[in-house]
């Protein structure tokens, strides 16, 4: 049990006052139109009496309470590694009322042996400024980079686990990048990815990593509310790790210039080069990425931001790793073996509109 509330309230089980809540499901995010209401004990003698009636109801709100830590576990992680991985470059961040700009874009310049460099441009605004150029036409990276956190994080609780894209409506934020020359601006691409999680006990959630390019900073939602006030007419529905396959076996219908295709080769190669560290980053968590899931919400944030700080040497030692002159060696002849396939139009012909919608962004 936990003691955070100063107004007292009814113990659950002898209808005694007392200002102590369960702290198992105490806190659980909304869902749909039922707000969870916290339940209070005078002691844990009443708690354990009272387990028969309430344990039901407390793990369906656990569930719920581990799905949230999960969401905002991985949004982080994303963030992290785009701080130190990004694929833009551009001078400076500006808002101007829900438009944010990113100015000075330099285009396709010549960066042909490093695509993904540490986020530099100068922030004329708060956190929610910043996240969202962080973030932006991330969408697809971030599953390719998730894609084995969530499966150590959400597989356990999810009866499935889908990747979905669509068309965004009703943003709060649009971004408009801005080139250095002049020339002409261009803001988000059509489509955005999340994850729909439907959990064993038949709830469904959307976890964003990258909605706050849009303005939309959280990272779970009830996915009825997400499906009714931000997705378009335009909806596909993938099995877990779609993305990242694509990544790895259609070099794009769209990006068909060299920088594209090194982007893409670099972006697969830093999310392999994490992924083979991940042992050794959850040795201190009983060898298990849940784990770090669990206890207080104090204890949780403790466990999160320690993580963290030992994923981001991961990230500097992984990219360290890729831009080694072998490894560069073998990435440029994989690109020129890319792009002549796309030349080629080999498996282009085969590709349908869901593709092409992906590829597009």
């Amino acid at each position: 049990m936990e003691n955070p509330s100063s107004a007292p309230s009814i113990c659950a089980h002898c209808q005694n006052s007392t200002t102590k809540k369960c702290s198992g499901c105490s806190d659980a995010p909304r869902y749909d139109k039922e707000t969870p209401q916290p339940t209070f004990y005078c002691s844990r003698v009443c708690q354990k009496s009272d387990w028969d009636r309430h344990k039901t109801n407390c793990k369906r709100l656990q569930t719920r309470k581990t799905l949230s830590r999960a969401a905002s576990f991985l949004q982080a992680i994303f963030y992290r590694i785009r701080l130190h991985a990004y694929p833009l470059q551009f001078t400076t961040v500006r808002a101007v009322g829900s438009t944010v700009y990113l100015e000075g874009y330099k285009g396709e310049v010549s960066r042909l042996q490093r695509q993904l460099t540490p986020f530099s441009a100068d922030v004329k605004g708060g956190q929610d400024i910043l996240d969202a150029a962080l973030v932006y036409i991330g969408c697809s990276e971030a599953m390719v980079y998730l894609y084995a956190f969530v499966a150590a994080l959400l597989m356990d609780i999810s009866f499935t686990v889908e990747e979905i894209q669509f068309e965004a409506t009703n943003n709060k934020l649009s971004i408009k990048t801005c080139f250095a020359n002049g020339g002409d601006q261009f803001g988000h691409f059509p489509g955005h990815n999340v994850y729909r999680i439907t959990l064993l006990n038949g709830e469904v959630w959307a976890i964003d990593p990258s909605g706050a390019q849009y303005g939309y900073h959280g990272a779970l939602y009830p996915w009825s509310e997400l499906a009714a006030h931000r997705v378009g007419k335009a909806k596909h529905e993938f099995h877990f790790g779609y993305f990242r396959d694509t990544f790895r076996l259609q070099y794009g219908l769209f990006r068909r210039t060299q920088n594209d295709v090194s982007e893409l080769t670099e972006q697969l190669d830093l999310a392999m080069a994490i992924e083979g560290k991940i042992d050794v980053l959850v040795k201190p968590y009983a060898g298990k990425l849940k784990t770090i899931l669990k206890g207080s919400d104090a204890a949780f944030g403790k466990a999160k931001a320690e993580f963290l700080g030992r994923l981001e040497a991961v990230i500097v030692t992984s990219l360290d790793e890729i831009y080694q002159p072998e490894r560069i060696v073998r990435r440029t002849k994989e690109v020129q073996r890319r792009l002549h396939l796309i030349e080629q139009g080999v498996g282009v012909s085969c590709i349908g509109i869901e593709d092409m919608m992906i590829l597009a962004f």
